[in-house]
């Protein structure tokens, strides 16, 4: 079922208002990296249409346009009724699409890596100088999140909050908009591939980023995290290009 291993959005989508222009582009950039993210799921509806623009802080035409464009890349779905809405659909033909362009690009794919690292890294270092106690337990919370994952989409989501409270620690809005959109661009479909996301070396992961945080040691918290993104890309690099995971990748994408 559609979104069943996590809630479901509930009429609010958890986004600060943008640092840059508002165009319909932006913010089908911004919905997007929400999708590839994994903060929404198959089966999740978005808030109304005027609740959603006043959240975003955008002008209604403006995001109307940008929803319009996601329906047509096949992210969303309209339907109508009294339990009808906007929706997150399935994401077969994203899905297609990401891994027939990552295949065929897979230097792009590790440049953005590359790119991932370089602010997260600096990004986790700044929040082990600046972090408080409020910082300390948003962080433990999402830590503690990973454990009661129940599938792809929730294991998505909890990751996602940690990297998220790590940034909100750091104390600079850019860098966190800067995360945001670089994990945007990373749209891993998971749930398509033969080699799934390993729980537990995640949970070690986030652990000692976590622990080395809390402890104030900066270049120990950047060189966990740099780890952490590394392992990630070795596994997908290799869940991309072996053709046992290939297979199954083409197969659940519908290719």
């Amino acid at each position: 079922m559609p979104g069943a291993d996590r809630p479901v959005a509930s009429g609010s989508v958890d986004l600060p208002p943008a640092l840059m222009p508002t165009t319909p582009q932006v913010i089908t950039e911004r919905i997007r990296g929400l999708i590839h993210r994994g903060e929404l799921g198959p089966g999740d509806r978005l808030p109304p249409e005027r609740a959603l623009a006043d959240q975003l802080s955008v002008a209604r035409v403006s995001l109307r346009e940008a929803l319009a464009q996601l329906q047509h890349e096949g992210y969303l779905v309209a339907r109508r009724g009294a339990l009808g809405g906007t929706f997150v659909t399935e994401l077969v033909e994203p899905r297609r699409r990401w891994l027939r362009l990552m295949r065929e690009n897979l230097a792009d794919l590790e440049d953005i890596i590359e790119y991932r690292i370089a602010v997260e890294a600096h990004t986790v270092g700044l929040a082990a100088r600046r972090r408080d106690e409020a910082d300390l337990r948003a962080i433990e919370d999402a830590v503690r999140r990973m454990p009661g994952v129940t599938g792809v989409l929730s294991f998505r989501a909890a990751d996602s909050a940690f990297h998220r409270a790590l940034a909100a620690a750091a104390r600079s809005p850019r860098l966190a908009a800067a995360i945001d959109e670089v994990r945007g661009q990373l749209f891993l479909p998971a749930d398509a591939l033969v080699y799934p996301p390993d729980i537990e070396h995640s949970l070690s992961d986030h652990g000692r980023i976590a622990a080395a945080v809390r402890d104030g040691a900066a270049d120990r918290a950047a060189t966990a995290m740099r780890e952490h993104i590394e392992s990630t890309w070795d596994w997908l690099r290799h869940a991309l290009t072996t053709p046992d995971a290939a297979g199954v990748a083409d197969q659940a994408a519908g290719t």
